[in-house]
Order: C-alpha cells, then structure tokens, then sequence
C-alpha cells in the first residue's frame, strides 16, 4: 500500500511538472528571440540533442578521399569563399559581428584541424548546419 502511494505521488508531481512547463512555454514566458542568451539547461539540452543527431546520422563517407592536399586545399577555398568564416572562425580571420547574434552559438571550427574528429562526424555536422 506504501509504494502504491509512493507511486500516486511521483505520478501527481509529474503532473504537475508537466503543467508548469506547459504555462511556462505555451504562456510566452520563455524566450524565442534569437538575441535572447538561453539559459544554461536550454544550451546544454541543444548542444548534446545536436551531437547525438550527428552521432546518429553521420554514416556518410565523404564521396572523395581527404588525404589529397589538393582536395583539402579547394575545401578551404570553399569554406572561405562561402563565408563559412565569418561565423565559424578561420585561422587568422576574425569571427563577423552579426555571428554574436546567432543562437544557438555556431561551433568554432578554427581549430578543427588539432581535433581528432572521423570525417563522417565533420561531413555529418556540415550538413545539419548547412540545411
């Protein structure tokens, strides 16, 4: 009977958790504004929903081989002239003053290069950023 009641009550207090969230969001108290920082729970939550999609997704081989210099050379290039850097870092570029704004904050890629990362991980979060 104890845990019978034990458990109607962890029941009641899920409720009600639920509820409060419910006001909390749908009554307009949480912050959607882009120049709004997200609280700290809200950044975590994002940061590892984002590398377990990326975990998840990322299976995909690159469709050309990376060890050619050529190929990371025009890699760069693209990365450069699409304004990947202005956001996301470059050695020796500065990041662009509007990418403050951007939430959740883009990854800093600058020192990707010193990371040990599988090419599917880098090809899996180019592409969940880029869409």
């Amino acid at each position: 009977m104890k845990t019978l009641k034990t458990l109607a009550l962890i029941g009641l207090l899920a409720i009600l958790a639920a509820i409060g969230a419910a006001v909390y969001f749908f009554g307009g108290h949480y912050s959607v504004a882009a120049s709004a920082e997200e609280p700290a729970f809200v950044k975590w939550a994002l940061v590892k929903v984002r590398q377990a999609s990326i975990e998840r997704h990322a299976k995909d081989r690159p469709p050309i081989s990376l060890d050619d210099p050529a190929t990371v050379q025009a890699g760069a290039r693209a990365f450069s002239e699409r304004g990947c850097a202005n956001c996301h870092g470059a050695p020796g570029v500065n990041w662009a003053k509007f990418s403050e704004g951007l939430r959740p904050d883009p990854p800093d890629l600058k020192d990707l290069g010193r990371r040990e990362l599988a090419p599917t991980t880098v090809l899996g979060s180019s592409r969940t950023a880029s869409t």
